[in-house]
Formats: structure tokens, sequence, C-alpha cells
């Protein structure tokens, strides 16, 4: 008989039975606490199930003939905490001290008498595949049996095309525009190619310099009503009946000098600034696997000396998941934002960036992602993004429709590959008509563990784009796009990320249809004494415009260079501080739009802030 193995891929873990192949209708238990999830596919080779944990932890493997079970020690600490550090994941929570391991929870092929068990410590950052092979001299798994829930075979969708590129310092996650597949899990919005901390504009740094709203992470699930009888942990958050909350409170100190009124020229000022975030998870009480969540995140600003500053910001994000059948999942997400200083939420390029006004994006995304079974799955895309801005706006209302497809291919349990086709068509405006444009792009995507301690999505596409209405020189574009984000990990508190982005926004520079955005950023942390921890990031980006402007021989073209520094610490369990400091800077052939800036900010973190994991505080 072959013995089960498992392989491990940072919060994977992959059971592999050579030989079984699941009949149809096999059910599987429903995901228990520190489980995200968990998935049943057929290979060649044989089953393979994969369960999805919360985040790294050890775990128990143990056969027997016709038995194979894997114990999970739930939020047990897998690593010295000294050397958990602060800045935040992508799911935007830090890690702290983790508490005393509650008793194990199992999930069990069938309820047996298991022997003595070899343990395997999670490393916490992500490690290279390994291979458990249980004793050679237990039978092969039998992988038949009735628990309590049904699961649909694995598919894995393509996450979002491109991440969200850090230049705002800590904007939310969230899923791009163009050239997008279904999001494997909806966050909340910014679009496409947005530009990350490294290049970011002063006044986007401090209006989204503070730290994901919490409760964009693990998705979590509760037994099916009426299984089998399962060891329940309580879950982190506040419980409310079938609804979980995931509150967290930031207040900041912030002294900017950035462009704000009706001119390019700073102007300085000091005020404070309180942001709630809550997540509600309705994850764990919708049945078959459902998922649902509403991420609320506004921010109030007191002690301004500008009355437009005064204006609230909101910020909502409702999305869905849900498998139906055994191969498909429907995915929908609604965003809305409401605000001001928030100029990439209108103009991911940066080209908007004085004579602010309110604004309103509403942005609906739909898609269906479908499973082969094997190691192809394909997915489909619809969504469409509106702007719309008060009178005397520095830019104009507009809307993007997009259709996209995607073949995705399973490199490996944590890499993937796609082959995507998206079409966005931007119709005339009212108050700009020029901007009319239609836009195919083929792209290749490959996105996960790429090596081992090397993790990042890199996308390299050819767009054409047609704005019939634009200026003489302005009316096409031919050429490659790129999204890039590399993260190398070196130790556990020590990382260094490269970014990058290459794509064309809607323009309201003159007879300009469009402009084409290229940015190049570097992020790093390290960890310092006495549990601090350091980033920093530096960047430049240029933006290039087409039609020659007036008064000059040559189109427009503005470069933007910044940097960033700071540091923060993790006072408890439940709270955080740390501090930045950035200056900007934006170089143009029109003087007229030359401009400097800096920003620092102090921010006070208290509420629910996760699992922290290493490189920690929320940034």
């Amino acid at each position: 008989p072959t013995p089960a193995r498992v392989e491990r891929s940072g919060r994977d873990l992959l059971l592999v039975l050579p030989g079984a192949h699941p009949r149809p209708g096999l059910l599987l238990p429903f995901p228990n606490a520190g489980v995200a999830e968990l998935t049943l596919k057929d290979s060649r080779e044989g089953a393979r199930i994969r369960i999805r944990l919360d985040k790294p932890l050890d775990y128990e493997l143990r056969q027997e003939p016709g038995l194979m079970s894997v114990t999970i020690v739930p939020w047990a600490p897998v690593r010295d905490l000294s050397a958990k550090v602060l800045w935040p994941t992508a799911a935007g929570r830090p890690e702290a001290a983790s508490p005393a391991a509650p008793p194990p929870v199992e999930h069990e092929a069938r309820p047996a008498a298991p022997p003595p068990a070899e343990r395997e410590a999670a490393p916490t950052a992500e490690p290279p595949v390994a291979h458990e092979a249980a004793p050679a001299a237990e039978r092969a798994v039998e992988p038949e049996v009735t628990p309590a829930a049904p699961l649909p075979l694995e598919r894995e969708a393509a996450p979002a095309a491109q991440p969200p590129v850090a230049a705002e310092a800590a904007a939310t996650a969230e899923p791009p525009v163009r050239h997008e597949a279904t999001p494997a899990a909806p966050p909340a919005v910014p679009r496409e190619g947005q530009l990350g901390s490294a290049a970011g504009d002063v006044r986007d740094l401090y209006a989204k310099i503070l730290p994901p709203p919490a409760g964009v992470g693990p998705e979590e699930a509760a037994p099916a009503e009426g299984g089998a009888a399962e060891t329940v942990v309580q879950r982190e958050g506040f419980q409310f009946g079938p609804v979980r909350l995931l509150p967290t409170l930031v207040t900041s100190y912030i002294d900017a000098d950035t462009a704000l009124l009706d001119t390019p020229q700073p102007v300085r000022d000091r005020y404070f600034q309180i942001e709630p975030r809550l997540t509600f998870d309705l994850g764990a009480a919708v049945p078959g696997g459902r998922k649902v969540e509403l991420t609320y995140n506004p921010r109030f600003r007191t002690s301004t000396a500008f009355p437009e500053l005064r204006h609230a910001t909101h910020l909502a994000t409702l999305s869905l998941e849900a498998p139906v059948g055994g191969r498909f999942t429907v995915r929908a997400l609604h965003h809305y934002a409401r605000g001001l200083i928030e100029t990439t939420e209108v103009d991911p390029g940066r080209e908007y960036f004085f004579r602010l006004s309110p604004f309103t994006r509403q942005q609906t995304l739909a898609g269906v992602a479908v499973s082969s079974g094997g190691r192809f799955s394909f997915d489909v895309l619809g969504s469409r993004d509106s702007v719309h801005l008060s009178d005397n706006a520095g830019f104009f209302d507009h809307r993007t429709d997009l259709v996209a497809s995607s073949l995705i291919y399973e490199l490996g349990p944590a890499s993937h590959a796609l082959l995507r086709y998206a079409w966005d068509h931007i119709p005339p405006s009212a108050q700009r008509a020029i901007i009319e444009s239609r836009a195919s792009t083929v792209s290749l995507e490959v996105k996960g563990e790429l090596i081992p301690l090397v993790r990042g999505d890199l996308m390299v596409g050819y767009r054409h784009l047609s704005a019939p209405r634009g200026g003489t020189g302005g009316t096409q574009f031919d050429g490659t796009v790129v999204a890039a984000s590399l993260r190398k990990e070196f130790t556990p508190s020590a990382s260094v990320s490269l970014i990058g982005f290459r794509d064309t926004y809607p323009s309201g520079f003159e007879e300009n249809a469009f402009y084409v955005a290229t940015s190049a950023g570097l992020e790093a942390d390290l960890g310092l004494p006495l549990s601090l921890v350091f980033h920093g990031t530096v960047g430049w980006q240029r933006n290039g415009y087409r039609v020659p402007a007036a008064g000059l021989a040559v189109p427009r073209r503005d470069e933007l260079i910044g940097w960033s520094a700071g540091v923060g610490r993790s006072l408890t369990r439940w709270s955080f501080l740390r501090g930045d400091y950035r200056q900007d800077r934006r170089d143009s052939n029109l003087p007229a739009f030359d401009t400097n800036g800096h920003v620092f900010i102090v921010q006070l973190g208290l509420g629910y802030l996760g699992p922290a994991p290493v490189g920690g505080v929320p940034r």
C-alpha cells in the first residue's frame, strides 16, 4: 500500500491520497475554528484534500489501515514571539503574542483511536512546500466517508489580476478595475494599476496611510447544522447571533504640506483623524460554504484649518462568494466611496491632485468561476465603475465598463498562471466627451509562491486602445501594460518588495483622451531592537501624454518622485503605535504643475487587530 502524505505551502496543508479516488457525492465536514476552507479534488495521482488555515499552525498526521487523520492545534504559537514585529500582511491585521492554545480540533475521515503522531511545527513565514510521508507500514487510505456537509471540488479562481501597488501607504486591499478576473476573495476596491506607496502623492498618503480594515482576511465557516459533532473553538471578534463583528479604531495626528485648493501650490495643515473600521462577517452562518462580508470604514477629521476637510469620508464594501453545484463559484462585490482627499478612488494615475471636490464612486463586479476538476479552471467577470464629482472639480464624471475572461492553470499548490482577455469601454462624459474610448487587452499572469520565500504577482500584457475624439496624436495606444508586485523574505522580520505598473487612464488635460502612467518602487521592512519595526519606501512614476501641450512643441510629461520612512511597535495584542514621514515631488515640463509636499503622521490603533503576522504593525 502507498502511504498518504501532507504537503505544506504557507497556510495550506494538502493531503495527498495516492491511488484513492473520491466517489461522486462524497461529503467533507465544514471548516472549523482555525480552518478557513476545505476543498476536495481528484487528480491522476489520487484524491487531494486542501485544508486552508487561517494562519500557519502545528498539525499531527496519523495513519493506520483504512484511516488517516490530521489534528490541527488552533492558534498555537509556532515561532518565538519575540521575533514577531509590527507591519501588516495583505489581510491588514497585525500579530501579537499568541494566547494559550485551546484544545485541538480534529478533522477526521472516520473516528478512531489514533496512535502517537509525529508533530511538525509550521514556520510563520511561508516556506517552500514540504513533503511528509506517513509510516510505510501503514496501509493506503480509504478516502470514503459520510461527513457533515457537502463541499465542492476545488476551484482555484484567479485572485485579483493586479495587486494594489503600494503607494498609498496603507490603502485598503481592493480589486483592480481593468484586466481583472474574478477575485478569489473580493476585497475593497481601488483600480488596477494604482500607484503604490513608492510613488504616491502626499495627499493620498495622509488620506490612506492608515492600516487596512480589520476583517479583510481569513475566511471562516462553522459546522453545518445537524452535522457530525466536532469540538468548537470560539472565533475571534464579537458574535451577535449569525453575525461576527471585528471592530478597530485608529486615531491619527497629521501634519501635511500638500496641494488641496485651486492651484498646485501646497498649503500647510495640521489636524486629527478618527477612523473606525468595522467588518461584519456572515460567512460562518450561511450554509453551503457561502461567505458574505460587509466592511465599513468612515474617516472623520477635526481641528483642520480648511472647511473642505471637515467633510467625512465613507468607504464601504459588500462581497459575496457562493459555490453552486460542484464546479461553479459565483462572486459579487459592490464598493461605495464618498470623500474628498482620497483622489486615487477617482484617478489611480494621479493626474488629479488639486482643485479637489467631493466625489462619489460606485463599483459593482460580478463573476463566475468554473472548475474542470483538474488543474485548469475558467472564469468570467463583468464590472461597472462610475465616478461622480461635484461642480468646479479639477476632474470630471466618468464610467468604465469591463468584461474579462481568464483561463487559469494550477502550477502548484500555491501558484497559478492565467491567460486573460479583457475588453473595456469608457463612454462619453457629459462634462468631457473627448474621453470616449474602447480597449482590448491580452495578458499573461503568474501569481503565488514563485520560488521559495518569494511570493508575488507578475502580469505582462498587450493593450490596444482607440479614442477617436482625442486630439492629434492622441487617438490610439498600442503597447505593453505591466503590473508587478514581488516580495522576498530574508528573515521573519526582514523583507523587500519590488512594485511596478504601466497602464492607461482617462485624462482631463487639454485635448488628451488618455495618458500613460509608468511606475517603479521599492519597499522594505526591517525588525529592530525593542520590538520596533522600520518600514521604508522609495519610488518613481512618469505620466506621459500624447497631444502637444498649448505653448509647447511637445506633449506634457510629469515625473513624481517620493520616499518615506517610519517606525512602529505593538503595545499589546489590542493596540499599536507608529509614526511615518513622507516627502514627494512632482516635476513637469509645464512649470505650473510643479509641486513639493510632505506629511508627518502619528497613529494609535486600538481594538481587534487580529492574529499578527511576522512583520507586523498595520501600515
